[in-house]
């Protein structure tokens, strides 16, 4: 993305005068593009594997699947080419641009009506999150579907890429997922992996020492002691990732499930950062798993991004992407 040069992350300015990323906090700066590149970089990447099921099939297909790739003729995406977006980051992109468009503010009714111009006329593939929340927001609903998939959870790095004020980050990363992923699942994963971003932003007592499955695990803890959410499913996902003994692409998807639903979703997203902290090896892994690895790929993304910086990224995958 072409950012102009006295590009601000914006935010309420209401609340908190605002800061001027070109002269303050440069590696804060780093951190804030590395998150967002990481993440959309990571969609981009899966977008030829994605939704395949069939481990031999995403095998024969793909026998080298070290760069980005073009989707099959008989894909989902059969209308993209290599270097686009899978819906998900489509999603996300939109989202980002309705934040650069408004200095960075987040106004909730806005950005529901500017979300339903986009999607109804939007070329790509619909899921059944997004048919259900047009319907709903058309009706003039808040919220849309009670999906547990983590496509909400997905988006949430325009969010932390424009806001400088991290909880208004975390209430605006919310309030877009449950406009189209309305569950107790999808809330509490959304805070889940926003309280870990905060911590990756802001290291402290040697915090940026430990690994992101680490940070994550901590975020865990401190979400357990606030009592707000529902941690049921993410407790059990941590258990989940804990107990493999081989973390092959074909033991996660084997064991922990490959769908789009939070139940196979945040164990295999654990278990692939349980392995590795490396970002190519880690969207490698991560891709190799099948099925739903373009959400996946975007929470992966945006948290190694957080931590690693620009310099994780290939800088051949970000050649071949799109704008």
């Amino acid at each position: 993305m072409k950012k102009k040069s006295n590009r601000r992350y914006g935010f309420n300015k209401n609340l908190q005068e605002v800061v001027d990323m070109d002269t303050k906090n440069l590696r804060m700066d780093e951190k804030r593009n590395a998150l967002w590149l990481g993440s959309i970089a990571g969609d981009a990447f899966v977008l030829g594997g994605h939704w395949i099921y069939d481990l031999d099939k995403l095998q024969a297909s793909f026998p080298d699947y070290r760069s980005p790739q073009a989707p099959l003729p008989d894909s989902y995406h059969a209308n993209k080419n290599m270097g686009d977006q899978t819906h998900y980051g489509d999603q996300a992109r939109h989202l980002w641009q309705f934040l650069a468009d408004h200095d960075g503010h987040y106004d909730p009714d806005q950005y529901r009506r500017e979300w339903v111009r986009f999607i109804s006329r939007y070329d790509g593939y619909m899921d059944m999150a997004s048919k259900e929340s047009l319907t709903a927001l058309k009706k003039g609903q808040s919220f849309g579907s009670g999906s547990d998939e983590l496509g909400g959870v997905a988006r949430l790095a325009a969010m932390y890429y424009w806001m400088a004020d991290l909880k208004q980050a975390l209430a605006a990363a919310v309030d877009q997922n449950r406009m189209t992923h309305d569950s107790q699942q999808a809330t509490a994963i959304t805070v889940l992996i926003g309280k870990t971003l905060e911590m990756l932003l802001h290291p402290s007592e040697n915090k940026d020492q430990l690994s992101v499955f680490e940070t994550l695990y901590r975020a865990k803890a401190q979400l357990l002691e606030e009592g707000e959410y529902d941690m049921k499913l993410i407790n059990e996902s941590f258990d989940k990732a804990n107990a493999l003994e081989d973390y092959s692409a074909r033991s996660i998807a084997e064991k922990l499930g490959q769908s789009c639903h939070a139940r196979h979703a945040l164990p295999a997203i654990l278990a692939v950062l349980k392995q590795t902290d490396d970002y190519e090896a880690a969207m490698k892994l991560n891709v190799r798993v099948g099925g739903d690895s373009a959400s996946r790929a975007m929470i992966i993304g945006v948290l190694l991004g957080a931590k690693l910086g620009l310099k994780a990224i290939p800088q051949a995958w970000l050649d071949v992407m799109r704008d």
